[in-house]
């Protein structure tokens, strides 16, 4: 019994299709309520102040370049030349976003925004949140795994589509018990 040495191309573009989805929808919070994710930076502590309002831009530009790159793939050129160079670089982004959470973390400080689910969910950060992105971290790194020779077909685009929606609903209903579990929170020590 030998492992497998390639990815088969469906998982890889349905995976490829799903991490594009999270970071488009990241940035796009980002963009809309850009004062607050400046803000949510600021919380962190790890920038300098002079370079806040740049980050704010930067963070989403490179998200949604990262997410152009796992759809289309040679876009980008010799930046992320390929869906395998822009998924390691989601990887590498996400894993940025870990050990900025970490670090504040292990200074104790855990009730600032996380900044990653728009200004309307103010999800402080956690030990959940370091558990997810090491999981899409995982996903991302899957899709820097060689990809099988087998051409896509027909039957290929409802499977797609349909893992694709499974997996972008099981994502928003794990988001949103996450951003849940510090309504509650704050709703007990209300009470």
């Amino acid at each position: 019994m030998s492992l497998a040495t390639s990815l088969d191309p469906a998982i890889e573009l349905l995976l490829r299709l799903f991490l594009a989805s999270i970071l488009i929808q990241a940035a796009t919070h980002k963009l809309r309520a850009s004062d607050r994710f400046r803000a949510d930076l600021a919380g962190y502590d790890l920038l300098p102040e002079s370079g806040l309002a740049a980050f704010a831009w930067l963070i989403p530009g490179v998200e949604i370049a990262i997410a152009l790159g796992l759809v289309f793939g040679l876009l980008f050129g010799p930046l992320l030349g390929s869906h395998a160079a822009a998924a390691g670089a989601a990887a590498i982004l996400l894993a940025l976003y870990s050990g900025a959470i970490a670090i504040n973390l292990q200074r104790g400080r855990r009730d600032i925004a996380c900044g990653c689910g728009g200004p309307a969910d103010r999800r402080s950060i956690g030990a959940e949140i370091l558990l997810r992105n090491a999981l899409l971290i995982l996903l991302a790194l899957a899709c820097t795994l060689p990809v099988g020779s087998r051409a896509l077909t027909g039957v290929d685009v409802p499977t797609l589509l349909g893992g694709w929606l499974a997996a972008i609903f099981l994502y928003a209903a794990s988001e949103s018990a996450l951003a849940n579990r510090d309504r509650q929170r704050l709703w007990s020590e209300i009470s």
